[in-house]
């Protein structure tokens, strides 16, 4: 991202997050501050660090506490002291320790506070207090999904006409099919023809990569062949390589770690697989639709609102191998579906996740928030 106009007639929006490590929350602020840079100057405030994306976007604007673990009231004031110096006309926060931060600050400065919820999180009733009391002092709650937007309203008891739902979307042009991709597979070592089953997501608990190494177990044992292509780093990446070893895959699957160059690797692949258990609008299923691939992913969350069963892919149940192996059977052994879902998974992307779309409700959001401020 490169450094913004300093506009004086631009209202200036203060982010706070906790860094830009590898994630989809991260790419949706990254990719909001970008294309939003015309309209709005912003502003970054990253409570722990900058982390891997942050650094290879090159930010500016930013500044890093480099918080530490634990409750630390002396950054509400250092926060207090940057929207007072920089102007401040809007803050808007990402993840619940970034909203308890920026809702108190920005309470104590008068100045408005928005935050988006990135997904649905499992929450005990201390953690429903707390963000019921920290939205009373926001003005809006942007969930990013209907399901994380009911959660709002059901389970944390915030008002309904504080909550508005903005869609996750990408730059759908940045992650188009592209012709390079035989040189990309051949690079990974995967022979022409082997159909490639590939995931994107952190080797967390929540992604459950284990159930979906199940299911490669019985794709396997059925003499299927195939490539399971696993991009993401994470605390759980020693024990899937050893899951992978002991069900005899270790020449199936293909762990890449952490990779910068996802559109490359989105564009090798014959189908797109997301064996989470929870999710909010998923950023990598969105960007595997534009790049015309089919999906198999688990009926979680706000997955189903990406994912038109049967029709752009396949919604299984979570938690379960055996029917996450039968539909990548079924779309591994044939490519016409592949193509018709892929080619429709695409249409769906541009009319309805686009990260342009996505701007301008966020910047008509920033306007309304700050006129009736």
């Amino acid at each position: 991202m490169s450094e913004q106009s300093t506009d004086s007639t631009k209202k200036i929006i203060l982010h706070i997050v906790i860094s830009f490590a590898t994630g989809g929350l991260e790419r949706v602020v990254l990719d909001l501050i970008q294309f939003s840079g015309d309209r709005f100057n912003h502003r970054v405030v990253c409570l722990e660090r900058i982390g891997d994306l942050g650094e290879a976007r090159r930010l500016k604007n930013v500044v890093c506490f480099e918080m530490k673990q634990g409750l630390h009231l002396k950054y509400v004031l250092d926060l207090c002291a940057i929207i007072k110096a920089g102007r401040i006309d809007l803050i808007h926060t990402h993840n619940e320790k970034a909203l308890f931060y920026g809702a108190i600050s920005g309470f104590m400065c008068g100045i408005p506070v928005v935050h988006t919820k990135h997904g649905k999180n499992r929450v005990n009733l201390k953690a429903r207090l707390r963000n019921n009391l920290l939205a009373r002092l926001c003005k809006r709650i942007i969930a990013v999904s209907r399901d994380a937007a009911a959660q709002c309203i059901r389970e944390e008891k915030i008002p309904p006409a504080k909550v508005m739902v903005v869609l996750n979307g990408v730059d759908i042009e940045a992650y188009s099919a592209r012709k390079d991709a035989a040189m990309n597979r051949l690079s990974l070592g995967i022979d022409a023809g082997v159909p490639i089953v590939g995931i994107v997501a952190r080797l967390a608990e929540v992604k459950d990569h284990a159930t979906l190494f199940q299911a490669c177990n019985i794709v396997n044992e059925k003499q299927i062949d195939f490539r399971l292509v696993v991009i993401g780093d994470g605390p759980l990446k020693g024990s899937l390589e050893k899951l992978s070893v002991s069900l005899g895959l270790h020449n199936k699957i293909l762990f890449t770690g952490t990779r910068h160059d996802i559109a490359d690797l989105l564009n090798i692949m014959d189908i797109f697989v997301l064996s989470s258990i929870s999710e909010g609008i998923s950023m990598t299923l969105i960007e595997a639709m534009s790049c015309s691939l089919p999906i198999v992913a688990t009926n979680v969350g706000g997955n189903p609102e990406v994912i038109i069963d049967g029709k752009t892919g396949f919604l299984v149940p979570s938690q379960n191998a055996a029917a996450l192996a039968d539909k990548l059977v079924l779309l591994i052994q044939n490519p016409d579906m592949r193509k018709r879902m892929g080619d429709a998974g695409r249409d769906r992307a541009v009319n309805n996740f686009s990260m342009q779309n996505a701007v301008l409700s966020y910047e008509e959001c920033y306007r309304q928030v700050i006129e009736n401020k």
